[in-house]
């Protein structure tokens, strides 16, 4: 069993196969940003907590293939964080959850967060990136089911920097400030 639970909610998530049809033309649309920007995009499914697509960019793959990263699931970050970004990573996953739970159900499909951490290639090499992660589909109780992220160069100089944010408000609450 996994020990760091990156694709846990809190309410109890579900999901029906209209639900997955729906996200085929999401996973295309993706497939089509790759070809002329640089972030890599991933989705996770919270109700079979897994990956349901990677892009093949090298940004986050750090060294695997796409279809590593998605066998390997919520192991993945175990191979590419150090233990203390595992741990922050934990933790604003967390908070994340509890802020979408509190937050009224027709503003959950409208709030992201955002944050830098440091992801480590195969290689040895450490590379700050910034991920945001906004809910994509959610079940019938408002619960997020699966989400879509985005990963980028920071443009920050160390991991932290935690904004969860609500569009439609355009409220921001930041929640951690850069660290050592």
């Amino acid at each position: 069993m996994n020990k760091y639970p990156f694709f846990e909610s809190i309410g109890q998530t579900t999901a029906n196969e209209s639900m997955y049809r729906e996200i085929e033309p999401i996973i295309r649309m993706c497939e089509a940003i790759y070809r002329f920007d640089n972030h890599s995009i991933y989705i996770i499914d919270y109700v079979r907590k897994t990956f349901l697509h990677v892009s093949y960019h090298p940004l986050f793959l750090c060294g695997y293939s796409t279809e590593e990263v998605i066998r390997m699931g919520s192991l993945f970050y175990e191979n590419v964080l150090s233990a203390d970004d595992l741990q922050t990573l934990v933790k604003i996953n967390r908070m994340w959850q509890k802020f979408l739970y509190d937050t009224a159900p027709e503003e959950r499909l409208y709030s992201s967060v955002s944050y830098d951490f440091y992801l480590q290639h195969k290689n040895g090499a450490k590379i700050l990136v910034n991920q945001k992660m906004s809910p994509l589909l959610l079940d019938e109780n408002n619960n997020m089911c699966v989400g879509i992220c985005i990963v980028s160069l920071s443009s920050r100089r160390k991991t932290g920097n935690v904004v969860f944010s609500k569009d439609e408000n355009l409220d921001l609450y930041t929640i951690l400030n850069e660290k050592e």
